[in-house]
């Protein structure tokens, strides 16, 4: 599996900005394991036919691919991993005006996904532990700066976040669980 697979295509773009598709993918990079249908709508609290659709639409765009397959009592079982660890939307000079705007506004939209619900995890988080009398130090943390970087340090920042990211993402009954989302991107104004 790759650390990070570039998007170029429209069809690729459309895969992964669909938000219950992106939440399949995080649930698949997140098992850190190939993993059945079943497997992965489990996780999810889902129904394994809708997941089922969706990992066909993830694996025609190669986003996610078949590694291997096993039988169990008579039945095949297909196991998916997706082919990297973390994607990037880059617009390709082949691609025509209309479909550069089309990436466009499926990138806003993935984005605007991916901000709310860290959004209602956080403000959830919050209230709840405003109301819970033994949670009193409980407390969110928001940090936002323009930051003065060269494409060295960018790359530094951005690989130690995906070290750190990678090296806690695993369940551990002796830690407590957070949500974390971050970004970095080359200030245009």
């Amino acid at each position: 599996m790759e650390d990070k697979k570039v998007l170029t295509t429209l069809e690729e773009v459309k895969a992964i900005s669909d938000p219950y598709r992106y939440r399949i993918l995080t649930t698949l990079i997140n098992m850190n394991e190939p993993a059945t249908v079943k497997q992965i709508a489990d996780k999810m609290g889902e129904v394994p036919a809708k997941v089922h659709y969706h990992i066909k639409k993830l694996e025609k765009a190669e986003i996610i691919k078949l590694v291997y397959t096993k039988e169990i009592n008579g039945i095949i079982a297909k196991y998916y991993e997706p082919l990297a660890t973390g994607f990037e939307i880059e617009c390709s000079k082949e691609i025509e005006e209309p479909a550069k705007k089309m990436i466009l506004a499926e990138s806003q939209r993935m984005l605007s996904e991916l901000y709310d619900e860290s959004k209602k995890i956080f403000l959830d988080s919050v209230g709840k532990a405003a109301k819970d009398e033994k949670d009193k130090d409980a407390k969110g943390s928001i940090t936002t700066n323009n930051l003065y970087l060269t494409e060295e340090e960018v790359n530094e920042i951005m690989a130690l976040m995906e070290s750190f990211f990678k090296k806690h993402k695993e369940e551990d009954a002796e830690k407590i669980k957070y949500h974390s989302f971050f970004t970095i991107i080359k200030n245009r104004e």
